[in-house]
């Protein structure tokens, strides 16, 4: 078997179990009674893939300390690595995922070309425990950004697998809410956003740490460092991909960071504009679910401070000049139905602002394509009739300057 590296990526497959994902690999039929070993497996499979796909976890547990290397060793066709095999596998130990994860731990951020999923997404699917779960983590910190083929991303992942009662937990007020095993895995994976995306407080600058050198949820209870910036963190995911339960609970747990700006000077919201808003969604929302999520995500933000909304933002693209939080979200994809509206409604003189990299007012910029989005006509509408004579005398007013300079 060859390298996981220069494996080619087959079509997804649901995620079963091992042996079914080496069924599919080895054509096998389903109703076939004969088990999968001896010859229906390929010629020259490893000492360690026997020993997973007969079940014997000790047999696998002793053959990976003596072969280590044969953690890299992916199995032929279906392509899927040892330690995607442990973790679709129910049966398999705490463990014995460690020892396979600790022989060859670049697998943690390989996705197996079967199911296109990356170990963190097969551990929350498969409910394994917590402490594989942040192990993974660990190993991969990287992987909390991943997003799967059709849209969906950690957050997605792991409130499609909660309970009922593990939600109405998450829904919860109580600061006990935080030591559930459903939020600790949330604020694991936004700790994990915050550190690349270097979200840290200003009251950081200057004093040589960051958030990754910050206390980070475990599996034990987790201690929640005021150096993180969770609900920045979960704006990263932007309006669209971000859950509101997760924005919901996070500004329950951590309500003064609504009013935290970040090293560089930035609000949540501004954090949530600046994500580029493009379909396909999470599970290929239609557009008006997509847009029900985003203005119900910008609705919260700006309930928990309505502020931001007039508070410019400096982006590295006009040096010295501010874009409204309006402008930013305009060329970032949101529309009027989804979260423009409700920006509009916190800062109705943002409208009237012209953006200093292009010398456009709003409604102009809703005009125009960008990679975000096409033209939305119902945003370039509702933007230039809530105030006309004012919109249409500030963009004459700009074109005779712009004429005059």
């Amino acid at each position: 078997a060859g390298a996981a590296s220069t494996l080619p990526t087959s079509s997804p497959l649901p995620i079963v179990d091992t042996r079914t994902a080496v069924r599919v690999a080895c054509r096998v039929p389903d109703g076939a009674s004969k088990p999968i070993v001896g010859t229906m497996l390929p010629a020259g499979l490893s000492g360690l893939w026997h020993c997973i796909l007969n079940g014997s976890h000790q047999g696998a547990s002793e053959r990976i300390r003596k072969h280590p290397h044969e953690a890299r060793l992916a199995f032929p066709e279906c392509g899927i690595l040892p330690l995607h095999a442990v973790l679709i596998d129910r049966t398999a130990s705490p463990q014995l995922i460690h020892e396979v994860m600790q022989a060859y731990p670049q697998a943690a951020s390989v996705a197996d070309p079967a199911g296109q999923q990356v170990p963190i997404a097969l551990a929350i699917f498969m409910c394994q425990p917590i402490e594989v779960f942040m192990e993974i983590l660990d190993t991969a910190p990287e992987t909390a950004a991943w997003v799967s083929p059709t849209g969906d991303n950690l957050l997605d992942c792991i409130l499609s697998e909660a309970t009922p009662e593990e939600l109405r937990a998450l829904d919860s007020a109580a600061p006990e809410a935080t030591s559930t095993e459903l939020s600790r895995k949330i604020h694991r994976i936004l700790f994990e956003m915050a550190r690349i995306h270097e979200l840290n407080t200003t009251d950081l600058v200057g004093t040589g740490t960051d958030a990754g050198d910050a206390t980070k949820p475990t599996g034990a209870p987790c201690q929640h460092s005021d150096t993180v910036l969770y609900v920045h963190a979960a704006c990263c995911f932007g309006p669209l991909h971000c859950p509101v339960h997760v924005l919901d609970h996070v500004l329950r747990q951590h309500p003064e960071q609504a009013n935290r700006v970040d090293r560089h000077g930035r609000h949540a919201l501004h954090i949530a504009v600046l994500q580029p808003n493009c379909l396909p969604g999470p599970r290929d929302l239609t557009n008006d679910e997509a847009n029900c999520r985003e203005r119900a995500f910008m609705t919260r933000l700006l309930q928990a401070n309505s502020l931001a909304a007039e508070v410019p933002i400096r982006t590295p693209e006009i040096g010295a000049d501010e874009r409204s939080p309006l402008v930013e979200a305009i060329k970032n994809g949101q529309v009027w139905e989804g979260g423009i509206k409700v920006l509009s409604d916190a800062s109705p003189d943002a409208k009237l602002l012209v953006d200093p990299a292009t010398g456009l007012l709003p409604f102009q910029l809703a005009a125009l394509p960008s990679e975000s989005a096409r033209p939305n006509i119902s945003t370039i509408f509702s933007l230039l009739i809530e105030q006309p004579h004012e919109i249409l005398n500030e963009a004459q007013s700009h074109a005779v300057a712009s004429q005059g300079e």
